[in-house]
Formats: structure tokens, C-alpha cells, sequence
């Protein structure tokens, strides 16, 4: 498949969809966020809904003025998605293009979501066919987790979160207890899923002191693979924590406090590579990053390109070998398409170098030449 097609397919969808959706639906899917959203490291967060009762005390929705009391139902449908998809700029469709991330503001199998989220998968599914990931909380019985695999496809990358046992009823006190968790790994490697243990956040002494029980149990419940996060600290986060646990065993790894909403992310990398080596031990395959976890199991190059950075744990996806080779005709072609005039192209396996003719590119040109080309790309004027 030629990169342009994967831009004539986002015009088509969007052109078709265009023609369903009614005038007045259209003005509100514009202003959605969807619409106009740059991608973040584990792709575009799709929001089936808003706010989470799970109530996790490490949680940061509060602190982006969402819920931890209800939770609200995005009112965009499935089609209504996927056209707002469509529009964003940074957008690419296609097994190539953009990974697409439930679960990073709200719990996506919550009662409420539910259905919601059975539908924007079968939506994405259907017209777009990206690469799709969810993290969860939620026990997952066999039924559930057969629509998932219907509605999202076999490669639909399941992450199931366990970051403590024995402080789980304390940490999350409303979230479903790890053994139900496990139960959910254990019926989404029931329908031919891949499902992996979401060890995130990493809470210094807590979660690095239990790695080898979690790990033992996810493993033997049928988790494939595990992937090892960080952890980001807001002042309500360190005033909620602080009341159960000691708090400067964390403020030790952080480089200054938050000031208002702020998110300071922890220096935990040293901690997390000390899991990734225990868990190599029970032959899991080790990921640092969602993103990476979204490329293993959909077997696509990582979109973030963590091969090309300090991130790749050099796991059997290897995602180098995957990388689509391009011509100067293939980046020309997209050039034209976005408008974009170039004096000269330089391609490598990790870079491209543009010269362009313009005084301004759009903003989105980096991004999707870097989705489509899985390369770095620097623009010259």
C-alpha cells in the first residue's frame, strides 16, 4: 500500500460518513476533541466517556477537572467518532497509522461505557482498521470479552492493570479487586486475546516489592506479555497517598514538587528496569511503553518509534524490521497532497530530511509523515 492511500482512505471515509451524519450533528463532531487532538506517546486517546468512580488515590483525572464520582457518557456515536477521526489533521488511518488508546480518562468497561465503547471499536474496526489498545480494571466476564474480540478484532491489544495486591483495597478503593482482574486476563486468553499485565503506575516500594508475585500470578492467569509504566505525581495525588504511605519515598524520585494541576512525572526508569529484568525471568515479553505493547500485538512497527530511542527492550516484535520502505516519489506524493512544496528529500532508515520551498508547513507534517514512514522527520526551511 502506497502512503498516499492511506490519506485518500481518510478522505473517502470522511467523505461517505459526511453524507450520513446529519448538519447539525456534523457542527458538534468539529468541536469534539477528537477532531483536533495531537497524538500523545500511546497514540490518540479515544474518551468513550468522562470521569471514573474506581476513585484510585495514584489517579490524575481530578486534576483535569474530571469526575472521581460518575461517569458521563461521551455523546458522540461510533460513526460520529470516526468522522471526527477524519478530520483531525494529525490523523492517519490504516493498520500503519495512528494507535488508537482507550481507557486514559475514563474506566472504558465501566457500566456506563460499555456499550459505548463496543461501538467506537466496531466503528474503527469497520471503516479505519488502526491499531486499537484499552486499559482496564473492570472484571471482564467470557461474554464481554467475546464482543470485544468481535467488535475490536483478534489484534486489539488488552491491558489489565495491577500495580499492588496487598495494598489494592487501600490505593484503589473502588476499583475491582486484582483477583477479579486476573479472572479478566484469564477470559480474554479464553477468546484468543492477547491480554498483558499493565503494571502502571510503578509506586517506588510498593509495587517493585510485590513485581515477582504479580508477575507469577498474570503470567499463570495467561498474560502474554507486561508492560512496566512510570508515574506521574500532582500535589492532590501526594496529599491523598500521604495519608496511608510515606510519602517521601516518592517525592525522592520526583525532581521538584508540582505547582497547581501540574503532572511531574517520577525518576523511576532505574526502578522499572529492575521489574522488566525479574520479569524477564518468567519469560514474559517486557515493554516500557503502551505504545510498544499496541505494536506487539497488532505486529506493526511501534508509532512512536521507541526502537529509535532509549525505550525499545528489543522484544521479538522487532519493530525495525517492520519499518516500510519508502521512495523520494512516496514522500513527494504526500507533500502534494498536503500542499506542501519541497526543494529536496534526504531518506534514511532512521530519519527524513526535508528542505521545503514554504515559509510555514502545516504542524501536522511531522506527524504524519513520521506515522506513515516510521521515521524521524526533520523539516529544513
Amino acid at each position: 500500500m502506497r502512503l498516499i492511500e492511506y490519506l485518500e482512505l481518510k478522505d473517502k471515509v470522511r467523505k461517505e460518513l459526511s453524507s450520513l451524519i446529519p448538519e447539525n450533528r456534523k457542527r458538534i463532531v468539529e468541536r469534539d476533541s477528537h477532531a483536533k487532538r495531537k497524538p500523545i506517546g500511546c497514540g490518540l486517546t479515544i474518551h468513550v466517556g468522562y470521569g471514573c468512580t474506581n476513585r484510585c488515590l495514584y489517579c490524575y483525572i481530578q486534576d483535569m477537572d474530571l469526575s472521581f464520582t460518575s461517569v458521563t457518557s461521551n455523546p458522540l456515536t461510533g460513526l460520529e467518532l470516526v468522522y471526527a477521526l477524519t478530520l483531525n489533521p494529525y490523523f492517519v488511518p490504516g493498520k500503519l497509522g495512528t494507535f488508537l488508546a482507550f481507557g486514559s480518562i475514563t474506566e472504558p468497561f465501566h457500566k456506563v461505557n460499555v456499550s459505548k465503547t463496543l461501538d467506537y471499536m466496531k466503528c474503527i474496526k469497520k471503516y479505519l482498521g488502526n491499531p486499537i489498545q484499552f486499559s482496564t480494571k473492570m472484571y471482564i466476564d467470557l461474554e464481554l470479552a467475546k464482543k470485544i474480540r468481535d467488535a475490536a478484532g483478534r489484534n486489539v491489544s488488552p491491558l489489565v492493570s495491577i500495580v499492588t495486591i496487598k495494598m489494592a483495597d487501600r490505593l484503589e478503593p473502588n476499583a475491582p479487586p486484582p483477583h477479579l482482574r486476573l479472572e479478566t486476563i484469564r477470559n480474554l486468553r479464553k477468546v484468543g486475546l492477547k491480554p498483558q499485565l499493565f503494571m502502571r503506575p510503578v509506586i517506588p516500594t510498593i509495587t517493585d516489592v510485590e513485581a515477582d508475585t504479580i508477575i507469577s500470578l498474570a503470567k499463570s492467569y495467561g498474560s502474554v506479555s507486561i508492560v512496566i509504566g512510570g508515574f506521574r505525581i500532582t500535589n492532590r495525588i501526594i496529599n491523598r497517598l500521604k495519608e496511608i504511605y510515606p510519602i517521601d519515598r516518592i517525592l525522592i524520585y520526583a525532581k521538584r514538587l508540582p505547582h497547581g494541576k501540574e503532572q511531574i512525572p517520577l525518576n523511576i526508569i532505574h526502578v522499572r528496569r529492575k521489574i522488566l529484568e525479574k520479569a524477564r525471568k518468567f519469560n514474559l515479553t517486557c515493554h516500557l511503553h503502551a505504545c510498544c505493547a499496541c505494536a506487539y500485538t497488532h505486529s506493526v512497527p511501534c508509532w512512536n518509534l521507541c526502537w529509535l530511542k532509549n525505550g525499545c527492550t528489543h522484544c521479538n516484535n522487532e519493530c525495525w524490521s517492520k519499518q516500510p520502505k519508502i521512495t523520494e516519489e512516496d514522500v513527494r506524493e504526500v507533500l502534494e497532497h498536503l500542499n506542501v512544496k519541497c526543494k529536496n528529500i534526504t531518506i534514511t532508515e532512521r530519519e527524513i530530511v526535508l528542505r521545503i520551498k514554504s515559509k510555514r508547513s502545516p504542524r501536522e507534517l511531522p506527524v504524519i509523515l513520521s506515522t506513515l514512514t516510521k521515521r524521524k522527520v526533520k523539516i529544513l526551511k
